[in-house]
C-alpha cells in the first residue's frame, strides 16, 4: 500500500509550519543524519532546525540514507553512540 502524495504533502506542510522544539526538547546529545537529496524532508526542515545538536548530511544520499547508505550512516552514527 503506498501513501497517498496528497497526504503526504499534507502532513509536510503541517511539520514545516510548526515548531515544536522547545515542546519537544530532549536534554541529551542529538544526532541529525539527513541525505544530500532528501526530497521527501529537505534539509530546511531538519539540518538547520536542530540547533544543539550534531549533524551529517550524508552526500548523494536520499531520505532513507540508513537503508540506502548504510556504511556511511553506520561511520556516522557508532561513534556518536559511543561517545554520548
Amino acid at each position: 500500500m503506498a501513501a497517498s502524495p496528497q497526504a503526504l504533502n499534507a502532513g509536510l506542510t503541517t511539520l514545516a509550519r510548526s515548531d515544536l522544539r522547545s515542546e519537544i526538547a530532549i536534554p541529551l546529545p542529538t544526532l541529525v543524519i539527513h541525505g544530500e537529496h532528501d526530497d521527501i524532508t529537505p534539509f530546511p526542515a531538519t539540518g538547520e532546525q536542530s540547533k544543539g545538536s550534531a549533524v551529517e548530511v550524508i552526500q548523494g544520499a536520499p531520505h532513507g540514507c540508513h537503508a540506502t547508505h548504510p556504511l556511511r550512516f553506520n561511520r556516522t552514527l557508532l561513534p556518536f553512540l559511543a561517545n554520548a
